[in-house]
């Protein structure tokens, strides 16, 4: 592996408490595909795909909002209208077609409404607007992409997102020194100001535990305190300048979670990196590295929080 991707990785034996924020468990058992557009995963806040008469049917917001289309919903009309530059679809939930720059498209199996969410059929998808629609059963993945982009695993992510996660936190930063209680208190503040957990940090969750699950293993649950620690990590290597499990100002990697932020468990893994563009990249770097595998597929883990500042990766597995 090349040295702009340095790994590290410590696994070791642990006791096991579980603090798992309901949403993110309620997330787990409900989303049983996953669903990428531009190779990057989709994190549905509530109703995720389906599968109904073997065809996949994909949230409309969720889906077209990341293909770059704007999403508007009636509620008395019961109508989505997407709009791009050179797209306009309409879609009834009550009708088995819709509409595509005034075309009729009747899809194989007809859009749906399931908990107050439209959803469409992924074939439907490249039919309307000429992307490639694929679906692989063995590991139950969507995986949507514009023509020219032929899936590549280190794709850009969309302008949104980088600017969100490379900037959170980015007004405190992290010297090389130990902060005071206030310091860590307006950190603290200004994370949660900046909407906690970023997407990237979301997705790497997600693909860990898609990893998990086709080992046959418990998924992991989302620890919020391990997020909040995970974060520290990834923006204390990029703001004091060092790459390892030992921190320069606070030592072994544990004293983050336990000292700063009062995490119970008195033994951890971490997995950290840099350097990869995206969450696929690092995860599929993570699963190449035997020792890091190790830590991501740990059948004693049972909670886990993800990290990622200006292009370093951290995460804390308890």
């Amino acid at each position: 592996m090349n040295v702009k991707r340095k790994l590290a990785v410590l696994a070791l034996t642990l006791t096991i408490t579980m603090t798992a924020l309901p949403f993110f468990a309620a997330y787990a058992n409900r989303q049983t595909v996953m669903v990428t557009v531009n190779d990057l995963p989709i994190i549905f806040a509530d109703q995720g795909p389906i599968i109904d008469t073997n065809r996949v049917l994909v949230p409309v917001r969720g889906v077209f909002e990341e293909m770059g289309f704007y999403v508007t919903w009636d509620p008395n009309t019961r109508i989505a209208r997407l709009t791009s530059e050179d797209t306009t679809i309409i879609i009834p939930a009550d009708a088995r077609v819709f509409v595509a720059n005034n075309q009729i498209i009747t899809p194989d199996v007809p859009q749906q409404m399931v908990n107050n969410r439209l959803l469409l059929p992924l074939r439907a998808i490249s039919e309307v607007v000429g992307w490639t629609a694929t679906w692989d059963s063995n590991s139950r993945a969507a995986r949507i992409a514009h023509a020219d982009t032929h899936f590549a695993t280190a794709v850009s992510p969309p302008a949104t997102e980088p600017s969100q996660a490379q900037q959170s936190s980015d007004k405190i930063t992290i010297p090389n020194r130990q902060l005071t209680h206030e310091e860590i208190d307006a950190w603290l503040t200004n994370y949660h100001a900046q909407g906690g957990s970023n997407y990237f940090e979301l997705a790497v969750l997600y693909l860990v535990n898609a990893e998990r699950e086709n080992a046959g293993l418990q998924r992991l649950s989302i620890n919020s305190t391990l997020m909040i620690a995970s974060r520290f990590k990834a923006q204390s290597m990029s703001d004091i300048g060092y790459f390892s499990h030992e921190n320069p100002v606070y030592g072994h990697f544990t004293n983050i979670a336990r000292q700063l932020f009062n995490y119970p468990i008195t033994s951890m893994g971490e997995n950290i990196a840099r350097g990869q563009i995206t969450p696929q990249e690092v995860v599929a770097d993570w699963m190449d590295s035997p020792s890091h595998r190790l830590n991501i597929l740990h059948p004693s883990f049972t909670e886990i929080g993800a990290g990622f500042y200006n292009g370093h990766w951290a995460q804390k597995f308890g």
